[in-house]
């Protein structure tokens, strides 16, 4: 089995959405909502260029004897150049990740240090037309990472879903993908709208070099998302967006193997905005349809659905202390429901529930240099399946320290 093919290590589903619509989709929800910023201080000149560094320490471990635990040191990057009409962002990161098993001699640790895939986001926005802007752009992921694991790396791997809430980036490396998309939005009284679609071009690569025919080509995939913002007051909105992610058959060595049920989501936030601080509340609800797997004689429906739904809520809040210090802090759950088999069937997935909380501040030094500093805690029960047939109870946190420096 290899890693693109393993049911609880490939799923691109309502779990885990594709880093290239949480792009998108946050390029939709800011034409609707007003940013951080609009507590104070005038906005952001039109064309400017902007650079981010970060850095992002995680750690886990569980309860369990022998004890699972591990981490990940993310270093990150981009550097954006934005006018009013057009921009261009470049994002690069590096990990360093590794995972403890505690069982020497039956599996063994994993610990991988290595670029991951660059991505370039880019945008143009046409002529405003009457009620609607409309906003083009084209992205790629470039194949930087390591995307081929040796087969002591694959054997080695952290496969269980709870893997991509422990660590921030669970996966290493893909191929070439192509990603043109567009929005349009549209402001009507009280009422701003926006629709979009982002077509994603997948390319192959090889996810495991050691094994004859293992060239993975993941199938296309269609984003269809649309958000709705309604002003109550100048202090007040209610935000509510809706995707939709379709997908083309996965193919490996060349045959048609798998097929990614249709993942939706749905989304709702109530902002209100006082003098000084900025509570913003969240729920999310996500569900997938059957995905269709290859049988050794066609491509099948499995008889019930793996994918588990998604349930989450969270509050986030944001204080100005002064013209150039700000707090946040956040709380949240969420809860992955067991999926549809039997308990006793190898493709069983349990779900598992996860609280968080976070605090941190944003410090401007200038007008053009401020960094951030962001702790997050997390507590994550899991249950019992064939992966884990002893229920495990994780522990984490993460640091994330950055800094921005803008210029003209």
């Amino acid at each position: 089995m290899t890693i693109a093919s393993n049911k609880k290590g490939a799923q691109r589903g309502v779990n885990g959405l594709p880093r290239r619509y949480v792009i998108i989709l946050g390029a939709l929800i800011g034409l609707l909502i007003p940013s951080n910023a609009a507590l104070a201080g005038p906005p952001d000149p039109p064309t400017q260029w902007i650079l981010q560094l970060n850095d992002n320490g995680a750690y886990y471990s569980n309860d369990l004897s022998p004890r699972k635990s591990g981490g990940q040191n993310l270093a990150y990057s981009s550097l954006a150049y934005v006018t009013k009409d057009w921009g261009i962002t470049l994002l690069g990161s590096y990990a360093d990740t590794t995972y403890n098993y505690g069982n020497p001699g039956i599996t063994n640790d994993f610990h991988l240090a290595s670029f991951l895939d660059s991505s370039v986001s880019t945008y143009y926005k046409l002529p405003k037309l009457a009620y609607f802007e409309t906003r083009l752009g084209v992205d790629a992921n470039l194949p930087t990472g390591h995307a081929g694991l040796s087969n002591r790396e694959v054997s080695s791997l952290f496969v269980d879903n709870v893997i991509r809430e422990l660590v921030p980036v669970p996966s290493f490396g893909r191929g070439l993908n192509i990603i043109p998309n567009v929005v349009v939005s549209a402001d009507v009284g009280k009422l701003s709208t926006g629709l979009g679609i982002r077509y994603e071009i997948t390319g192959a690569y090889n996810p495991t070099p050691d094994v004859p025919n293992s060239t993975y080509d993941p199938g296309d995939t269609a984003t269809y998302f649309a958000s709705m913002l309604y002003n109550h007051s100048e202090r007040a909105q209610t935000l509510l967006d809706l995707s939709a992610i379709f997908s083309t058959r996965d193919k490996q060595g060349g045959k048609e193997v798998f097929l990614q049920g249709t993942a939706y989501s749905a989304n709702w936030h109530f902002i209100r905005t006082f003098e000084v601080t900025r509570l913003t509340f969240g729920a999310s609800y996500g569900w997938q349809e059957k995905n269709q797997s290859y049988d050794g004689a066609k491509m099948t429906t499995e008889d019930s659905n793996t994918n588990g739904n998604t349930w989450e809520g969270q509050i986030i809040g944001l204080r100005q202390i002064s013209k150039t210090f700000y707090l946040n802090g956040s709380a949240g759950l969420k809860t992955v429901v067991a999926n549809g088999y039997d308990k006793a069937d190898a493709l069983y997935d349990p779900g598992y529930q996860k609280v968080y909380v976070g605090c941190g501040f944003t410090k401007s030094v200038s007008t053009k240099l401020s960094w951030t500093v962001n702790l997050n805690l997390f507590q994550l029960w899991n249950g019992t399946d064939w992966l884990e047939p002893v229920a495990a109870v994780y522990r984490g946190g993460s640091a994330d320290v950055g800094f921005v420096y803008t210029w003209n």
